[in-house]
């Protein structure tokens, strides 16, 4: 079940990817490679700045074509986990299927907890979605773009912990 919902995660990302990057006209992908390229040979990167720049230069078509690619990819990651959350739910004893469901109460309930925003900022903090940060972040392999699921930003097949990504295969500790 686990290798095949990260090959479909997998494919997912790489979609995503070929999506957006065609969403862009091809002076903006060139835009974009040039700013990753910049990002990461500079002794002082400035990724806000580069967004900025990014942002300036995307029209609102493609900003807004770029942001739907993303909220849609998140749409179905969102409903992939949901469906892998009740698929596991529903192989588990009803005692532990319990005691999982109250402790996802609690975190819902709590300010930071694993509820709608989780993984967001502190309050007052989080940055807008925009294309620019987005594009830097598929492209450079941050969330949501290559370095996902063991890619190059990950630290190889193993991922970053260098742990495997199948957490219940031979290599968990």
């Amino acid at each position: 079940m686990h290798q095949q919902a990260f090959a479909q995660m997998r494919q997912m990302h790489a979609q995503e990817r070929t999506q957006a990057l065609a969403a862009l006209t091809p002076a903006h992908r060139q835009l974009l490679a040039s700013l990753v390229g910049q990002l990461a040979i500079s002794s002082n990167p400035d990724p806000e700045a580069a967004a900025s720049k990014l942002n300036a230069s995307l029209s609102p078509a493609e900003a807004k074509a770029v942001l739907s690619i993303h909220q849609n990819f998140r749409d179905q990651m969102t409903a992939m986990h949901k469906k892998m959350m009740a698929q596991m739910q529903a192989q588990m004893p009803a005692d532990a299927r319990a005691r999982m469901e109250a402790h996802q109460s609690q975190m819902n309930a709590q300010p930071g907890g694993m509820g709608p925003g989780a993984g967001s900022r502190a309050p007052g903090t989080k940055r807008p979605a925009d294309a620019g940060h987005y594009l830097l972040r598929l492209a450079h392999g941050g969330p949501g773009g290559p370095g996902m699921m063991g890619g190059p930003g990950m630290g190889g097949p193993r991922g970053r912990m260098g742990r495997p990504h199948d957490m219940g295969g031979p290599g968990r500790p």
